[in-house]
């Protein structure tokens, strides 16, 4: 009765371990786009099988608190997929660069009385 519970405690924390790693893996690979690498927190973490998207804070320029998303895709054999992996990245930048040009316009516009 004991063996299966044992069992089933270790691959409990081998997985846990193997989602550990990737982790942190991801979060190396992605340090040094950041102006303060040390300030880089994981705040939510996302598995999808061989994808990971991580929601980190890190300190900008200014000294403010910003929050981004960083996804990195894994091979078969647990290393990082870095053509998958930057390509993601730029688009999800890319993305929210627009968004964020978008909503600046926005309210600029609001400022100047011409929309609503």
């Amino acid at each position: 009765m004991i063996k299966p519970i044992t069992y089933a405690l270790c691959l409990l924390l081998l997985t846990a371990c193997n989602k550990f790693s990737e982790k942190n893996a991801c979060l190396d690979y992605h340090r040094m786009n950041f102006k303060d690498p040390s300030s880089l927190k994981v705040i939510d973490s996302k598995s999808n099988g061989s994808s990971l998207t991580l929601t980190v804070t890190a300190t900008n320029s200014y000294g403010a608190k910003v929050q981004s998303q960083l996804f990195c895709q894994f091979t078969s054999d647990g290393k990082i997929d870095t053509t998958i992996t930057d390509s993601t990245n730029r688009t999800k930048r890319f993305t929210e660069e627009l968004r964020n040009e978008r909503l600046r316009l926005e309210q600029e516009n609001r400022m100047r009385g011409w929309g609503g």
